[in-house]
């Protein structure tokens, strides 16, 4: 047990910094955000809740009182839903620690296929383009195919 003494001094220590120490004791406690979330999610849910969330911070140690937990909380809950799902942790604690992780991972690209165009003899690749079949060159020439028809008409 711990004396007034004690408590009043990691207090002030942990004051400003629980969020920086909780990213950082996250990353080095698991290789990566998505083992933590697993570890962290109540059992048959996708979510973890607060008293889990308390709970883990009393394990890992962290001396603060429950205004300062529900600031870090509140922190990870980016949907303000009273939850944190993986996409909550992801865009807070995973920005955190690696912003740019978005811009280069393909995984962030949702509905995507690697499919080759389908304008006969194409093979140029329509991954990002989730509207069409075909690729963006051939997109453009069956436009103009079909405004020329169109003034044909006219």
């Amino acid at each position: 047990m711990r004396g007034p003494g004690q408590q009043q001094a990691s207090q002030i220590i942990t004051k400003g910094d629980l969020k920086e120490r909780f990213v950082q004791r996250t990353f080095s406690t698991y290789s990566t955000l998505k083992k933590a979330f697993v570890d962290w999610k109540l059992q048959g849910k996708n979510y973890f809740d607060y008293p889990k969330f308390k709970q883990l911070m009393n394990n890992w140690g962290f001396v603060a009182d429950d205004t300062q937990i529900k600031e870090v909380y509140a922190w990870m809950d980016l949907d303000k839903d009273g939850k944190i799902s993986f996409d909550d942790l992801r865009q807070t604690v995973g920005l955190d620690v690696s912003p740019m992780e978005q811009i280069y991972f393909r995984q962030n690209i949702r509905g995507s296929k690697n499919q080759p165009c389908q304008y006969p003899g194409c093979w140029e690749n329509t991954l990002y383009n989730n509207k069409s079949s075909y690729c963006p060159l051939h997109q453009k020439v069956m436009k103009n195919t079909t405004i020329d028809l169109f003034n044909q008409i006219s």
